[in-house]
Formats: structure tokens, C-alpha cells, sequence
């Protein structure tokens, strides 16, 4: 683990791990193990103290070709049996349009072999673009992974329900052999780009990260939402606190003047920081965190703003058993220098 970093009073934060390329998604295992995501598509393992093993624990793609993760999750933590969702968006070509899938990934240990092999293509063909596709998930306690999507450059989808773009979705998943998956439903709508999702701690209450629209629709508005189902949150008919019945309006939400940009979202069930969401910000260069009344779950009881220009930006987010933080800087250029690293945050 590495010296410790200036930081605000509110935390302490030292680098767990460096020498990344975009980190998208951080994976605690149960073992200790701990599964780091980059976007151009490979995955390392780390020690619980940050050392990463030499060889790839998974490299999804041979060579780049344009790829590239969105998101991972974790679906299922067994002795012998893990297994990772990946969100990926696929590269098209003069014959073929961009498109979005959902991979699951399994590893297994044979005869004292260890394995991580693609189990199933959980869904194909999902909208893409080049920008707004989100990728936030989560999953529940009703056995399902919940994706959040983006408007991805078309700001019709996310009211039309025959597509799945701009939305909330829950796919029921399985841990019968052989999978049984089901076909994706559309649980929320009216979103602009969900780049985040969690439920908070020992509540099945679903909130979401959604990076608001850009000009020239708008300037910033990013929200956090309470996401419940069969709701609208209005956009791109309205956004950034505006909505009032039929559509929900947003917990909190950035300003026209001061973008969050945010990147990832999570939830902390323990240690100083219990009962609050965290999430970072790219462009912003920041992390922020509110804290929210565990009874009455649209009520904000504090919010704060860390970090702010210290690190550059930040994206990938994950909470420690013990209610510490990893969060990953988000600088690299895509194919170049790896000069990404996963800080530790202890909150006080």
C-alpha cells in the first residue's frame, strides 16, 4: 500500500494500486480477492492489500478493435463458482451498427483448475452510440439484475417503451443449471444516461446516478433518483428538479452552473459514513456523498463534496466490507499510458 495522500478532514486516502488503464468497475470476492475492470476490456486480480497478480484473470477481447467495458458486476460469490456480468459495447462496422451486450462470465474451479470462461450471452443487440449508453447495475434481493441504460444520442427513446434505451431494466437471473435468464423489463423510464446504480443498505430501495443532458439541450443537470417501478422521471420533457406528477422529480441534482458529470454510485451500510450514497465525478473531478434518512427513503439529510481537483477524474467506486472505499481515477487515454490508480478511502 502506498504513502498517504493530502486529503480533507473527512477521510483518510492512501493508493491501494497504480499503473491502470480506465478502471470501470472494482469487484470485492469473498475470498479476499478483489477483480479490477478496465474499460479496454481486461480484468486483474488483486490482493485485499492491492497487489495484482501478473496474468490477466480475464481479457475479453484480443486485441482492442474499438470495445469497450461500460460496466461489471458481480452476480453470484460461491466457493468454486463466481460469476461476473459485463456490459459491453460493440464496436460495428460498414456491414453492422454499434450494439450493447450483456456477457456473463463464469469462474470455476475443476480439479484444482481454475477457469473463467463466458457461461452466456445474457443480452444481445441492446441500443448503442458512441456516448449516453449508461451501464449502471445492481443486483437485488428479488434475484435479478437491474442495467441502467442511456438515450444513446436520441433523446426519443427513453419515453418510447419498445425500446430499452433511457431506462431502468430488471432481468431475472438464476442459479439453476442451466441458466435460466429472463427476457428484459422495462422497470423505469424517462432517463437520460444511468451511469450509476445501488440499492441501499438492508432496503430493497433502488437509486439511481443519471449524467443530465448537455447542451445544446441543456446545461448539466445530473441527478440521483429514487427509482421505483413503472415510474417516469420525464426526460428529455423534463430534468434537474423541474418535474411535478406524472414524473418524478430527482432527490438532488446538479446546477446549470456546476456539473457532477458522475461515473459510479454506491451505497455504505457501516462505519462513519452509514445510510449514505457516494458517487464520483468525471469531468467534475470529485466525490460526493449524501446521507439519506433510513426510514423515510426521498429524504436527504446532508450532502458534501470531496476531493474536488485532487486526483483528476474518477469513475469506478466499490465499498469494503468494513465500509472503506476503493475508487479509481479515470485519466488514461484510451490505448495509452497506464497512469490510472485505485485509492483507498477510510472515512472518518
Amino acid at each position: 500500500m502506498g504513502s498517504l495522500l493530502p486529503l480533507p478532514a473527512q477521510a483518510r486516502v492512501s493508493v491501494w494500486t497504480q499503473r491502470l488503464n480506465r478502471p470501470v468497475a472494482i469487484l470485492p470476492l469473498r475470498d479476499g480477492r478483489i477483480l479490477v475492470v478496465e474499460e479496454r476490456g481486461t480484468t486483474f486480480q488483486h490482493s485485499a492489500q492491492g497487489e495484482r497478480r501478473v496474468e490477466p484473470w480475464l481479457n475479453l477481447w484480443p486485441s482492442q478493435a474499438g470495445n469497450r467495458v461500460l460496466s461489471a458486476v458481480l452476480t453470484l460469490d460461491l466457493p468454486n463458482d463466481i460469476r461476473v456480468v459485463f456490459y459491453v459495447h460493440i464496436k460495428g462496422t460498414e456491414l453492422q451498427t454499434d450494439y450493447a451486450q450483456l456477457l456473463l462470465y463464469q469462474e470455476v474451479v475443476l480439479e484444482g483448475q481454475v477457469k473463467v470462461e463466458l457461461r452466456q450471452i445474457l443480452a444481445d443487440g441492446l441500443p448503442a452510440a458512441s456516448t449516453r449508453m449508461g451501464g449502471g447495475m445492481a443486483v437485488g434481493s428479488d434475484g435479478a439484475l437491474y442495467l441502467g441504460t442511456g438515450s444513446v444520442e436520441n433523446n426519443d427513446l427513453p419515453q418510447n417503451d419498445e425500446s430499452f434505451a433511457g431506462k431502468v431494466l430488471r432481468i431475472p437471473l438464476s442459479t439453476d443449471v442451466p441458466l435460466v435468464w429472463g427476457k428484459p423489463e422495462i422497470w423505469a423510464k424517462g432517463f437520460h444516461n444511468v451511469v450509476g446504480l445501488a440499492f441501499f443498505p438492508s432496503s430493497n430501495n433502488l437509486y439511481a446516478a443519471d449524467m443530465g443532458p448537455r447542451p445544446p439541450l441543456a446545461r448539466n443537470w445530473d441527478e440521483i433518483n429514487f427509482v421505483q417501478k413503472d415510474q417516469n422521471y420525464g426526460f428529455p420533457i423534463v430534468f434537474g428538479g423541474r418535474a411535478s406528477p406524472p414524473y418524478r422529480a430527482p432527490l438532488v441534482h446538479s446546477t446549470g452552473v456546476r456539473l457532477w458529470d458522475p461515473g459510479g454510485l454506491v451505497s455504505v451500510g457501516t462505519g462513519p459514513w452509514n445510510n449514505s450514497l457516494v458517487w464520483t465525478g468525471i469531468e467534475s473531478q470529485a466525490l460526493f456523498r449524501i446521507t439519506l434518512n433510513r426510514n423515510e427513503p426521498e429524504k436527504v439529510l446532508f450532502f458534501e463534496e470531496l476531493f474536488t481537483r485532487v486526483y483528476g477524474k474518477l469513475k469506478a467506486l466499490a465499498v469494503l466490507p468494513n465500509g472503506q472505499l476503493l475508487m479509481g481515477t479515470y485519466n488514461s487515454e484510451v490505448g495509452g499510458e497506464a497512469v490510472d490508480r485505485i485509492l483507498l478511502i477510510q472515512p472518518r
